[in-house]
């Protein structure tokens, strides 16, 4: 099975959307850029959670402070001490762990100065967006069943549906695609390392086959050169 000749630019434009998200992550993007990406359990806050709380309020019963589990939703969607909810989305700003993260009193706020993991003010906020959304809760992502998604353009193939997608959430535009002449030179170096020769690219250029994509591919597997290239 091989991919058609859009997947070639489909990789490189791949890498504009991912690019944004890695430079919203830390920050770099205008301010705001990460409220707009959807706040998920297992990627944004399990994580957060289990580097600044778990360590008092996590499953080790030996080392659990305040009887506070922050490990189990029903525990964590309880009442603390003081008479507030933990976390309550219908009411964030009352929530137990909010006002703890910003407190500036240092006998009340969390994680407590000692432990030497202060949160840093996007974890703040990532906490309190995800509240403030609901506070669905889920496992690590690795326990979680694996489901297919459903490509959201049936004309396209699935690698380039979800390409486009991504990049028209980013308000990005795919790069026009290569000439057919760029995507032999483009598959030869990749799969052989050398360019074609002048007699392969007129071969390949003049072949009016649907397939022509493909025969390029199986030709270029079939070169020594190919085996010379896996060999090094």
């Amino acid at each position: 099975m091989h991919f058609s000749p859009t997947i070639g630019r489909s990789i490189i434009a791949c890498l504009a959307p991912f690019l944004v998200e890695y430079l919203s992550w830390f920050g770099l993007l205008a301010q705001g850029a990460e409220s707009v990406r959807e706040i998920r359990f297992s990627q944004d806050i399990l994580p957060i959670l289990s580097d600044k709380c778990f360590q008092c309020h996590g499953p080790d019963a030996q080392a659990r402070k305040g009887d506070l589990r922050l490990d189990q939703e029903s525990a964590a969607k309880g009442q603390a001490s003081s008479g507030l909810a933990i976390i309550d989305p219908e009411k964030s700003n009352t929530s137990e762990l909010l006002v703890r993260i910003h407190s500036q009193d240092v006998d009340e706020v969390m994680p407590p100065p000692e432990l030497g993991r202060p949160l840093s003010q996007e974890e703040k906020e990532r906490l309190e967006t995800w509240i403030q959304e609901g506070a669905a809760w889920g496992r690590h992502w690795s326990l979680e069943p694996i489901e297919a998604p459903v490509p959201p353009n049936q004309d396209l193939h699935p690698v380039d549906a979800f390409v486009e997608l991504k990049l028209a959430e980013k308000g990005l535009k795919p790069q026009p695609e290569a000439s057919r002449s760029t995507l032999i030179r483009r598959l030869a170096l990749d799969l052989t390392g050398l360019p074609p020769t002048p007699s392969e690219m007129d071969a390949m250029l003049k072949d009016d086959a649907s397939s022509w994509w493909e025969k390029a591919i199986d030709r270029f597997l079939a070169s020594p050169a190919y085996g010379e290239r896996m060999a090094w």
